[in-house]
């Protein structure tokens, strides 16, 4: 496991919103679970919270990554027009894990969160929900994915 400093250091050129004290809460949820344990992040856009995740995390703890990679729901007011990017978004996604050294670690589902309930198995210990930035898509996150989330587990939106 990387210092929280060096993760820090490691995902300054990759693309995205996330502040530095988010990262710590990220940082540090995925450092207290255990191998056979899952997070899930829901939004990955170009891995900079993906490659936190994964970096924190100890060996053998499954980190699942969830964004289609559509070129919609790209950011903070950012919610469509970006079907071009779609593309461009997934290889620096791809790039920027590799690049971290975290690829290995991530298992990346190409879909749409609500489709995304079916492909994994198990409860949660980490959920990371920053997907849709519209009400209806955040909610059903929420609500669906954070059934999944074991008791005293980790939610973060």
């Amino acid at each position: 496991m990387s210092s929280f400093e060096q993760v820090l250091r490691s995902v300054d050129g990759v693309q995205g919103w996330m502040s530095p004290d988010q990262a710590r809460r990220l940082y540090d949820a995925a450092a207290r679970t255990e191998a056979g344990q899952s997070i899930v992040e829901i939004g990955s856009f170009q891995g900079r919270s993906t490659i936190v995740l994964a970096s924190a995390a100890s060996d053998g703890v499954r980190v699942i990554a969830i964004d289609p990679h559509a070129g919609n729901d790209r950011g903070p007011q950012e919610i469509d027009g970006f079907a071009a990017a779609a593309a461009d978004d997934h290889e620096r996604f791809n790039a920027n894990l590799a690049s971290a050294g975290v690829a290995d670690r991530v298992t990346h589902l190409r879909m749409f969160s609500d489709a995304a309930l079916a492909e994994v198995d198990g409860v949660v210990e980490v959920l990371y929900v920053d997907g849709a930035h519209r009400y209806a898509p955040a909610r059903a996150d929420i609500r669906d994915w954070g059934a999944r989330v074991i008791p005293r587990g980790t939610l973060l939106i």
